[in-house]
């Protein structure tokens, strides 16, 4: 435990072939980090917990890995970016407060790579922050993340889900390629709110040069306070991207703002198909949620008993009954 310091593991050399496996990382100001200006190639992060990373002087992340090919699988990530809500002002240290730089995950020019099966909770802001950054020098957008694939994770609350369009962008290109948003489930986004913010958006997608958002479930939001609602939004300069066969279930965004196209800079080639929106279709499908599925296991109906159970699992002990495959197939199931 490092109680906020700046890091726990920096690889700062351009590795190949890393495994992180079965480790748990808690409490620095970054638990992971993968940074320099080479390319870190062939890494693989795997069931790993990464936990309640802060900082009182600077910005804390869970993981923060830049110019990476990666594998980012079946770990937990929970409570990272903050020690105590924002008391002060926003955007304040002052002994760890949560601020909408900190993120359970920040992944920075990333290609090539595949984050599955992962929980995201309680994320100071985002879940997973992806950044794709022009040069500076030049002043022009340029295409620096592409080829990657997101499925089948389970995020719950944080201020925003995935989002797929930072950091630096000077509306004159396009930033991202080939990017794929499936199978996610997303819970009560926006719920705790550690910056005081009334946000809750799930997916974002901004400067995209083709890709896909098929198949995620966008589930309840029980916070009154919480009034920035958005399920899906596509922005900037946009094309070929295919928006299919979502859930969007009682999360109190208002009509328009459920999936939300931004035409500021250009879209061309969005399609919007067979998406499943409680505002359109019968609105009396069940509310199965983690706190029922903790429930059928004889547990403690909550989520912070569900997250107890995942801290638990280990290589030696993985009960998959705390996984995402068993989980997300249980909240999707009450759409089918």
């Amino acid at each position: 435990m490092g109680f906020g310091s700046v890091s726990n593991i920096n690889i700062l050399l351009p590795p190949s072939a890393i495994v992180l496996e079965d480790n748990v990382f808690s409490f620095y100001g970054v638990n992971v980090g993968f940074i320099g200006r080479g390319k870190h190639e062939n890494i693989v992060v795997r069931r790993n917990q990464i936990l309640n990373s802060y900082s009182t002087s600077g910005h804390s992340q869970g993981i923060s890995a830049g110019k990476v090919n990666i594998i980012f699988e079946e770990n937990l990530l929970d409570h990272n970016g903050w020690y105590k809500k924002s008391y002060v002002k926003l955007n304040s240290t002052l002994e760890g407060q949560a601020t909408y730089f900190n993120h359970n995950a920040y992944f920075s020019d990333i290609y090539n790579s595949v984050i599955v099966n992962n929980i995201s909770s309680r994320a100071s802001s985002i879940a997973m922050k992806f950044a794709s950054n022009s040069e500076t020098e030049t002043a022009n957008n340029s295409i620096k993340s592409y080829d990657l694939m997101v499925d089948n994770n389970l995020v719950i609350d944080s201020e925003v889900g995935l989002s797929l369009g930072g950091n630096i962008d000077f509306n004159n290109g396009y930033r991202w390629k080939n990017i794929n948003i499936l199978n996610n489930v997303f819970l009560n986004i926006g719920h705790s709110q550690p910056t005081n913010r009334v946000l809750a958006w799930s997916i974002e997608a901004n400067d995209w040069d083709g890709g896909v958002i098929f198949g995620n479930y966008i589930l309840f939001n029980d916070n009154p306070d919480v009034t920035n609602v958005k399920g899906i939004i596509v922005k900037g300069l946009s094309k070929n991207i295919t928006v299919d066969s979502n859930v969007i279930y009682k999360t109190n965004a208002e009509e328009g703002m459920k999936i939300y196209l931004e035409n500021k800079e250009g879209l061309d080639g969005v399609s919007i198909l067979r998406n499943y929106i409680d505002y359109i279709y019968d609105n009396n499908q069940g509310g199965n949620n983690i706190e029922a599925y903790m429930a059928l296991q004889g547990e403690e109906a909550s989520i912070d008993a569900f997250l107890i159970k995942v801290k638990g699992l280990s290589k030696g002990n993985w009960n998959k009954v705390y996984t995402t495959k068993k989980v997300n197939a249980y909240l999707k199931e009450q759409f089918n």
